[in-house]
């Protein structure tokens, strides 16, 4: 299985698993790779890591879910484009490989769960394809250059919030709403947080709609592109088609 298939995967089966765990599917996702693969030791903990740190990532971006969550979820090639201006965001504070890799996981899933949460669940089937998309742009060389993922295997076995996994797979302990989930572990993202110097609440449609880097990249995404086509052929008179 070529590498880039391996992430799709990798990115399917950690969304779907944090969707288990939030209730949002009802059965618990499986993953077969080859036993080759570099990435069965890793993918364990991965997932625990993603559901820990959505937590973390839904009381980050509450704020702007909020503010534009009736736009971005509009369209999936409006969710998309809401998600990867958030991707790029973290990837510019995030200059490390492995790290940034993570917060893109847990950006694209905090997403999710909310649009899913709010009742607009065909938006989020693009996830993986934002993931795959964003990681052969702009993640896959810093990666590499980190010492690929043998290394990365070990980075994710001493992420410290692998030691918080207990407390949040206990169900009575952690509420869902994201501003009670950050009283409750204390961290305190104010009105006027900032990521790489945006502030999140101000940001604006057209700030996010108008990203050069975003739309470049939400135009290879195949099932966006295949969609726009569709729309576009099923606006057309029957003559015009024929043409």
């Amino acid at each position: 299985m070529a590498m880039n298939n391996e992430i799709r995967s990798v990115a399917e089966f950690v969304l779907s698993f944090v969707f288990y765990k939030y209730k949002i599917i009802d059965k618990e996702p499986e993953l077969e790779l080859p036993a080759e693969s570099k990435i069965n030791d890793f993918i364990s903990d991965l997932k625990n890591i993603v559901w820990v740190e959505s937590h973390f990532a839904m009381a980050e971006w509450d704020q702007f879910l909020k503010n534009n969550c009736s736009r971005m979820t509009s369209s999936r090639k409006l969710y998309a484009t809401y998600v990867i201006f958030a991707c790029y965001l973290k990837n510019e504070e995030n200059p490390i490989g492995f790290r940034c890799f993570l917060q893109i996981l847990t950006t694209v899933a905090s997403f999710a769960i909310y649009a899913s949460q709010m009742g607009f669940s065909r938006s989020t089937d693009v996830s993986a394809e934002i993931i795959e998309a964003f990681y052969g742009k702009e993640i896959e060389k810093k990666i590499n250059d980190q010492g690929g993922w043998k290394d990365f295997s070990e980075f994710v076995k001493h992420r410290p919030s692998l030691n918080t996994l207990e407390i949040f797979n206990d169900e009575d302990s952690i509420p869902r709403n994201p501003s009670k989930t950050a009283f409750e572990l204390n961290v305190n993202f104010q009105r006027d947080y900032k990521i790489n110097g945006h502030v999140l609440v101000d940001i604006s449609e057209d700030t996010v709609e108008n990203d050069l880097r975003t739309n470049c990249l939400v135009k290879t995404i195949k099932s966006l592109t295949q969609e726009t086509t569709e729309l576009i052929t099923a606006s057309k008179k029957p003559e015009e088609v024929q043409e």
